[in-house]
């Protein structure tokens, strides 16, 4: 009998990665907003490439400090979350690779708070369901 595979859940995945190392990390901006915090989204990809995986498409924004706030603190948080990104294939089961996009400073143009915005693919491959 096979048993059937299943597809983790690219966004969750990086969500717990994150909120490991102690990061406040969610799927939208929350309300209040803490001083710190990152919001992961999947803005696309193409599911079961080859039967073999699914390739994420993933938005990181990585907030940090006030509105009007120094973008160091920002990049200095974004560069904790980036090295998360790029260690996943080694630490998350399932997790196949990362591809990153971009990497650049966007300030929340409503808020005017410190943002780094960071985009790639996170490959994921299915897991034995049984």
């Amino acid at each position: 009998m096979t048993h059937p595979r299943l597809w983790p859940d690219a966004t969750a995945l990086t969500l717990d990665a994150i909120r490991d190392e102690d990061i406040p990390a969610y799927p939208t901006v929350p309300n209040p907003r803490p001083a710190e915090f990152v919001v992961v989204q999947r803005v696309g990809g193409s599911r079961d490439i080859d039967g073999v995986f699914d390739q994420a498409q993933l938005d990181v924004e990585v907030w940090s400090g006030e509105p009007n706030g120094s973008a160091v603190d920002a990049h200095t948080l974004a560069y904790r979350v980036r090295e998360i990104l790029h260690l996943l294939p080694a630490t998350v089961t399932g997790v196949s690779r990362w591809d990153e996009d971009t990497f650049g400073y966007l300030p929340d143009e409503i808020s005017e708070t410190p943002r780094v915005i960071i985009t790639g693919a996170l490959w994921v491959r299915p897991v034995d369901g049984s």
